[in-house]
């Protein structure tokens, strides 16, 4: 009797922080296919010390790591590239989504994987279910590329459930959107909820 062989797929493009989340997603992807494409911005962000950790990770995984720089300060509105408002940043994944579309394009990749969850949903209206069909009807529509967000249904310790039998290393990731002198301030939603994630699955103690 002939063995089923489980057949890898072509290659996609996946928007890679370095954070805990698109870092297991990256990981996902990597199972699934045979070249893995990451792309990251520069956007003027407080914690820009993430693309640090991003590229670590890429280069662990021997992975193509784009960077990408957008200068979203001159927009405004946001606590994560000025000084005021929330850490919503007004049109952030519409804008990233396009460009890594047309990046996805020039590289015959017909899909872009990015990172919302449901723990988005209350804060990030671009993070929801009914964005991530229809942003991806008009890619698919206008380019032919695929926008999809695998994760989308999930919560963070669902994720970190998935990520542990990827052997995600997420000791090399980072969350915080307030670093203090190169070190996460432990006070923001985004620490918090990567502590409450890790500490579940006793990740970190």
């Amino acid at each position: 009797m002939q063995k089923s062989i489980s057949k890898k797929l072509n290659k996609c493009l996946v928007l890679f922080s370095g954070g805990m989340d698109s870092t297991t997603l990256l990981y996902w992807a990597l199972k699934k296919y045979n070249k893995v494409y990451a792309i990251g911005f520069d956007y003027r962000q407080r914690h820009k010390i993430e693309l640090k950790y991003a590229k670590k990770i890429a280069k662990l995984n021997n992975v193509s790591f784009k960077i990408l720089k957008v200068d979203l300060k001159q927009i405004g509105g946001s606590l994560l590239t000025g000084k005021s408002g929330s850490v919503v940043v007004p049109g952030r994944n519409m804008i990233f989504l396009s460009l890594a579309v047309g990046y996805a394009m020039t590289k015959d990749i017909k899909e872009v994987f990015f990172c919302p969850t449901r723990d988005d949903y209350k804060l990030f209206r671009d993070c929801r279910p009914d964005f991530v069909e229809k942003i991806s009807l008009a890619s698919f529509t206008g380019y032919g590329v695929k926008i999809k967000a695998p994760f989308v249904n999930l919560n963070k310790k669902e994720i970190v459930k998935i990520g542990k039998k990827l052997n995600v290393p997420y000791e090399m990731t980072w969350s915080c959107y307030f670093p203090v002198k190169g070190k996460p301030c432990n006070k923001c939603l985004a620490c918090k909820k990567r502590y409450e994630a890790l500490t579940f699955y006793q990740i970190i103690k």
